[in-house]
């Protein structure tokens, strides 16, 4: 019982705390944020060019069945490029 009430009230001094975090840890952190964002008119990131050219070649293979009719392939594709999507934006 008495490690549980440490536990809890070491958690609230850390959520209350300003300063938790390292400043080597913010700055880490202030990098990982993209300052432009793709989606409003900004640059794709280095390591965004690769998905987004998969997303590009999993439809286009969406669109190649679509004149033959195989709509499960149409789907498998698609969906494909949602999956992809939604890992890298």
């Amino acid at each position: 019982m008495k490690r549980r009430n440490i536990a809890v009230g070491v958690a609230r001094r850390l959520n209350n705390h300003p300063n938790v975090l390292h400043a080597d840890t913010k700055r880490k952190l202030a990098c990982s944020i993209p300052v432009k964002d793709a989606v409003k008119g900004g640059v794709l990131k280095r390591n965004q060019i690769l998905p987004t050219v998969l997303i590009v070649i999993d439809l286009a293979a969406a669109v190649g069945y679509i004149p033959d009719g195989e709509w499960k392939r149409v789907i498998y594709w698609v969906a494909a490029a949602v999956l992809t999507w939604s890992v890298t934006w």
